[in-house]
């Protein structure tokens, strides 16, 4: 058994292409905002800076003016700024007012109006934080975005791959529904002759009825996904008698099986109960049981035995078995065989979906197991165990 389903390919295709198109142009708007911000913090720093230079500029002008004779010292009012003497090159945000006396020992040396090195520092600090806040923030944005971009792309995938399964889930049921109808019709067509041996027209009924049960089961299946989908209607959690419910369901499946070229057997010892739901216990293993004739199945065991705290119950088959490593996918909605020996007897794709759910809404399990393809494979039902009258 091999998965299948999924997006169309030209659905997957546009879905990309749009996914692309949408990270591009969202790289490309982060590049451009990252720019743009950062050009606009550098003129920022460049006219506070300017301004650093022009206040220098107006005290040494005022300096100057009064003639005041002032050796290197803090700027009287403004901390910001400092007098000091200039040995080289005057510094860019310093202006030059008078000359040194030579008390410091820098005789006839430069005295300027500068900022100090805090102010300076303060100044470039302040800078470096709102560079990283950009980069956080444009960081940031960029997530939410590219999170929008990959939720859009999900919801796209899903939208086409829902549209698909959907056309070809109502293809095959149509398929199946009408399979049954027609053999029927034909039966009572065959019956209203009036031309047809009493023993040849007993089993043309019994063929009949096998079809409307087939048709009964494909139904009920419909309901109880519409059930688990919509959640109502819980399982009932009674006390099943599952050695009686095998026995019945055993004598009611064999003449099925049979008539396929199939066998099917029963290993169940008495005794056995277990908690749960019996009209889910039977559709479970009707669907089991459908699922192995469907791909190749010629030798059908059911077995029952205590394990534990539960009762396992086990399906195995002779069919074409699966790829191990795809055990959980088999149980997904709409996963069905490409085997072309299967492929004339493929069904809705939900009988081991809903299958899982049932088990687990009684408080069960249901997983399968291959050697491989060609190998045959097991399905494994476990239920709570409940204690008999006789205490076993």
């Amino acid at each position: 058994m091999t998965e299948r389903g999924g997006p169309s390919k030209r659905g997957f295709t546009a879905a990309t292409w749009l996914f692309a198109t949408a990270l591009v142009v969202l790289i490309a708007l982060g590049a451009w905002w990252s720019v743009y911000f950062q050009r606009a913090l550098e003129r920022e720093l460049d006219f506070e800076r300017e301004g650093l230079r022009r206040t220098a500029g107006l005290y040494a002008a005022q300096l100057m003016v009064s003639r005041t004779a002032v050796g290197p010292s803090a700027m009287p009012g403004d901390e910001r700024f400092e007098i000091r003497a200039i040995v080289g090159a005057i510094p860019p945000l310093a202006y030059p007012f008078g000359r040194n006396s030579g008390a410091d020992g820098h005789e006839d040396t430069p005295l300027v109006v500068a900022p100090t090195q805090a102010t300076v520092d303060a100044l470039h600090d302040g800078y470096s934080r709102k560079r990283r806040m950009l980069f956080g923030e444009a960081t940031l944005l960029f997530v939410l975005l590219a999170v929008v971009v990959a939720m859009l792309y999900r919801l796209v995938r899903s939208e086409r791959r829902f549209r698909d399964e959907t056309e070809a889930f109502l293809g095959r049921v149509t398929h199946e529904m009408k399979t049954p109808l027609a053999g029927i019709k034909a039966v009572l067509q065959t019956i209203e002759l009036g031309r047809m041996p009493g023993d040849q027209q007993r089993e043309m009924v019994r063929s009949a009825l096998r079809e409307v049960d087939r048709e009964e089961h494909l139904i009920q299946n419909l309901i109880l996904a519409q059930r688990i989908r919509a959640q109502s209607s819980p399982l009932a959690t009674d006390h099943v008698d599952l050695a009686e419910l095998l026995r019945q369901f055993h004598g009611h499946r064999q003449p099925f099986v049979e008539t396929s070229g199939g066998v099917l057997e029963l290993e169940a010892g008495e005794g056995l109960a277990v908690r749960g739901d019996a009209p889910a216990v039977r559709t479970i293993l009707d669907n089991l049981v459908d699922n192995a004739q469907k791909y190749g199945a010629t030798r059908i065991t059911i077995r029952a035995l205590p394990d534990g705290d539960t009762v396992r119950v086990e399906v195995v088959d002779d069919g074409m078995g699966f790829d191990p490593t795809r055990a959980e996918s088999l149980f997904r909605p709409f996963v069905r065989s490409r085997d072309e020996r299967a492929a004339a007897r493929q069904g809705t794709g939900l009988g081991l979906s809903i299958s899982r759910s049932l088990a687990h809404g009684m408080g069960g399990s249901l997983r399968a197991d291959s050697g491989g393809e060609g190998q045959g494979a097991t399905f494994e039902l476990r239920l709570p165990a409940m204690q008999t009258d006789g205490g076993k």
